[in-house]
């Protein structure tokens, strides 16, 4: 059977027999087909927005006299041919693609009419979203930003929201492709959101970033002077100077309100600007610790090395009174069902106290000295005045954040919704 070949720029014609190689008329040493028809070489894959790129050397001999280029959406299977150039080109630009897929190519040699050998094979990722979304909230709005898909050529990204983890999403804002940043101000206090950022590509949708959570409560903090509010990342929002005595108790109803003991008083404070709305007086000394359950207030009493809780109407009504499981708490908080009373020295740990007395369950405290508390979505909060520190802790007793205050001293504890705090 007779062929012809380009070989060393000459054509002659040669039989191809035997296993060990091709044997070339007028040439007394074999040649092997590995040698002369080797692969590309390199191949390497890029995307600048409009087209896949991509770029290979030659193969060790040179002799092709061009190269295919082949493309799959399967991994190493299912390749069809694309395109082809002549020789001596050493780059392709695919046009053809389409988003949200993932390409897989080879370059193979081409010797005259006989097919080569193939390249290594390259992917691409059409189908990246923005990468490492992060998020916070500054009091009144959830600021996002984020950065851009390794995938270049998305014409703008759009951000999606939901009040559940992955699901229920809806879109609630659009910036266009150089925009990496986005401030959601349609939102509401005191609620836990969840945010998604996706690429667009003119038509065809892109892909979700990571999604993160954005609380919208927020943290209350009294002491001696002040009243210091939080996120609950730890980004001071407020401080409210407070000139009538050291506050020992506080506490949230959930809709706007805070409760705050002040030198043997309870106020009722207007959230957004501590506007004094209301007041009653104790005929209690040493208040140590406040909770509210919707409808009472529940404040500790420290006197004499024993300490009492006793049950208050809003209107300063006294109702009963139970002695408390320790002599040393430094906090009250409602769950839902139950108090938590936070201990302030001793080994701290926090409490679980039913509504009518008795401990119901303890945990260990990160506290040194835990001098406020708060209950809000499963998670406790604690101030440790000792320390400096707000800790975020699980019913279970497990740290998850932490965040450090520039103050210490007698205090109280709130988280400002939902209820139960």
């Amino acid at each position: 059977m007779k062929h012809k070949a380009a070989f060393f720029g000459a054509t002659v014609a040669f039989v191809a027999l035997g296993a060990l190689g091709v044997y070339v008329s007028g040439c007394s040493n074999p040649v092997t087909s590995e040698e002369v028809q080797q692969a590309p070489r390199a191949l390497k894959v890029s995307f600048n927005g409009s087209a896949v790129k991509l770029n290979w050397e030659p193969s060790v001999k040179g002799e092709e006299s061009g190269y295919e280029i082949w493309r799959s959406e399967g991994g190493n299977k299912n390749f069809a041919k694309i395109g082809s150039v002549g020789k001596g080109v050493l780059n392709y630009s695919d046009t053809s693609f389409k988003f949200n897929k993932t390409y897989y190519y080879k370059i193979r040699t081409v010797y005259g009419t006989d097919p080569g050998e193939f390249s290594n094979e390259a992917l691409i990722n059409l189908n990246e979203g923005p990468r490492n979304l992060t998020g916070h909230y500054d009091g009144s709005a959830a600021n996002l930003s984020w950065q851009a898909s390794v995938t270049k050529g998305e014409t703008r990204y759009e951000v999606w929201r939901s009040e559940w983890s992955n699901q229920s999403y809806t879109k609630v804002g659009a910036v266009g492709k150089n925009v990496h940043s986005f401030r959601d101000t349609g939102i509401q206090p005191n609620v836990t959101y969840f945010y998604k950022v996706k690429t667009i590509y003119g038509s065809d949708p892109g892909k979700f970033s990571n999604e993160i959570s954005i609380d919208t409560y927020t943290i209350y903090i009294g002491n001696e002077k002040n009243i210091y509010r939080y996120t609950t990342d730890g980004r001071l929002l407020n401080e409210y100077g407070m000139l009538f005595g050291p506050i020992t108790g506080l506490a949230s109803d959930g809709q706007g309100y805070i409760w705050c003991i002040v030198d043997g008083k309870v106020f009722k404070l207007r959230c957004s600007d501590m506007y004094e709305v209301g007041y009653f007086p104790l005929t209690i000394s040493a208040p140590t610790g406040l909770a509210f359950d919707g409808t009472y207030l529940y404040i500790n009493e420290n006197l004499n090395g024993t300490d009492k809780i006793h049950k208050y109407t809003t209107a300063g009504s006294y109702v009963y009174s139970f002695n408390a499981p320790s002599i040393c708490i430094g906090g009250l908080a409602y769950n839902g069902q139950n108090l938590y009373g936070s201990e302030y020295y001793y080994d701290p740990e926090i409490l679980e106290i039913g509504c009518y007395g008795g401990l119901l369950g303890s945990i260990p405290s990160p506290c040194e000295m835990g001098s406020g508390i708060g209950y809000n979505i499963n998670c406790i909060w604690l101030y440790d005045s000792e320390n400096k520190k707000v800790y975020r802790v699980s019913k279970s007793g497990g740290v998850l954040s932490t965040f450090p205050v520039g103050f210490t001293g007698e205090s109280g504890l709130a988280v400002s919704g939902p209820y139960p705090n």
